[in-house]
């Protein structure tokens, strides 16, 4: 099966453009498609996309696959959706 153009586009635009969010990688590739290619079901991607930091590692790990990017530059951009918990005083 052929990969989708567009895993390309955002390729590029990861390895060079440091301002985009995660989710307006989703403006390019639909994620209909991501989850197709991730075997997820739609409804479980799209949210993990509104939540990032529910992906797991593996899941992280099949994007960058997908995006042939390395995975740090995925974290980079979920890093600051990641809500630590508080400290208790």
């Amino acid at each position: 099966m052929k990969k989708d153009n567009r895993y390309l586009a955002v390729q590029s635009i990861l390895e060079r453009e440091k301002s985009i969010k995660f989710n307006e990688l989703f403006d390019i590739i639909p994620r209909t498609v991501v989850a197709s290619d991730m075997a997820q079901d739609y409804r479980t991607f799209a949210g993990k996309v509104r939540n990032p930091e529910s992906f797991t590692i593996a899941e992280l790990a099949s994007l960058s696959r997908l995006f042939e990017v390395d995975p740090h530059k995925l974290l980079e951009l979920i890093l600051p959706h990641v809500r630590l918990p508080k400290k208790k005083l």
